[in-house]
């Protein structure tokens, strides 16, 4: 439901996902990972608050704004205050209303495969959905879009149909040409968050262990961003500090402190972008806008670092869920002293990310797997004898003594 990665998160779910989560509430113990953590401290928070016990009793029949926000507010509060960034859900009208109440910062985008499926079971018409499948995914422009729409529907005789209007009325959720400037990190599915997480470890564990090829002109600088990304986003890097073969230098001025740079594409004769580098505050500003859409350095950017002979990314252009030690939990030392759940919830979520690369790498074969699993039951033992607990149970003691 939830993908949350250094200061960035995104949130996932469609209806029946909701009324799982609700249905979860009510079953699940601490006993795999963070989410169930979370459903735990709801549910004794459902227990302790009569009034929310009443709405969390009714919310599964209840498919109002009010249920949802419910819903929302409570994993907001389990999330320590942190709003996503990014929302995504199917297009149930109370559900868009109740993210646009509860997260009103966060980029709401519907879910492309649920759009795509209403449209084939709504048209018939091929045409129509090869077109739409374009203004799902492409960088285009918005007046492009619009005349695109204005046309195609004009040709397919869609002005008059309920579905097609109520999509329309809903572009600025589902339209690449109004989104493909807002963050997203790639995410354009519910469906899919599950796929993320799951790929999630072995991109970690790569990112940790491997080395990548240097392959660049700027040795220096494809160097210090192997080091700082992951490997996922250091091979997108690497493709933008190779185009730089194709910016052009136009002009460059100073003012004040900063250097104004005028540059152009192999190409695009005229076609100037212009860029500013401070180089006393380190700020690198480039009109394309790619930074702000990716999260790391546009070509034009790194053209410049190239002539100002910089050779390290500039901090603030780097985005912190893009990094290498983006799961340590170094981050959490500081809140360790937090009393109560909250206490509990942080220590918790921070032994779960550490753990995960020793259970990626104890499932590769049956040896690891027994060592794994032995180091895990010692550990676990020499926890319970440190705690001073005398209340272990059966399995707990048994665990001890294999």
């Amino acid at each position: 439901m939830a993908e949350i990665a250094g200061g960035y998160s995104c949130l996932g779910f469609t209806k029946k996902d909701a009324y799982n989560y609700i249905d979860r509430l009510k079953r699940a113990k601490v006993v795999d990972g963070d989410m169930n953590t979370t459903i735990v401290y709801l549910e004794g928070k459902a227990a302790a608050d009569p009034m929310s016990m009443a709405q969390y009793n009714l919310t599964e029949e209840n498919e109002t704004i009010g249920s949802y926000k419910w819903m929302l507010e409570n994993l907001l509060e389990v999330m320590c205050g942190n709003m996503s960034s990014v929302v995504m859900t199917d297009g149930d009208e109370s559900m868009i209303a109740a993210v646009r109440e509860v997260l009103p910062r966060a980029t709401h985008r519907l879910c492309a495969w649920h759009l795509q499926k209403n449209v084939t079971s709504n048209t018939n018409e091929q045409m129509f959905c090869d077109v739409f499948a374009k203004w799902l995914y492409a960088d285009m422009e918005v007046e492009d879009f619009e005349g695109e729409w204005a046309q195609v529907a004009e040709q397919c005789g869609l002005h008059n149909k309920y579905w097609a209007l109520q999509l329309y009325e809903k572009r600025k959720m589902w339209a690449n040409a109004y989104l493909h400037r807002k963050f997203c990190a790639g995410f354009r599915m519910t469906s899919r968050l599950w796929e993320y997480r799951n790929n999630e470890l072995v991109a970690q564990f790569r990112s940790m262990y491997g080395v990548p090829v240097m392959t660049t002109c700027l040795d220096p600088m494809e160097q210090f961003a192997a080091l700082v990304y992951t490997n996922v986003i250091f091979t997108q890097v690497k493709k933008d500090i190779d185009s730089i073969s194709v910016v052009n230098f136009v002009s460059k001025r100073r003012v004040s402190t900063t250097m104004v740079y005028m540059v152009e594409e192999y190409g695009f004769l005229g076609q100037n972008v212009v860029a500013l580098y401070d180089p006393k505050r380190m700020r690198l500003i480039c009109r394309c806008r790619f930074w702000e859409k990716e999260g790391f350095p546009c070509k034009h950017m790194f053209f410049i670092m190239k002539h100002e002979h910089v050779k390290r990314i500039p901090e603030r252009l780097i985005l912190r869920q893009w990094k290498k030690d983006v799961k340590t939990v170094n981050e959490y030392t500081e809140k360790m002293a937090l009393a109560d759940e909250w206490g509990f919830l942080l220590r918790h979520g921070a032994l779960h990310a550490a753990s995960q690369l020793m259970l990626f790498v104890g499932s590769k074969n049956d040896d690891l797997y027994k060592k794994c699993m032995s180091g895990i039951r010692q550990i676990y033992c020499d926890l319970q004898a440190r705690s001073g607990s005398d209340t272990m149970d059966r399995s707990s003691n048994a665990a001890c003594d294999v």
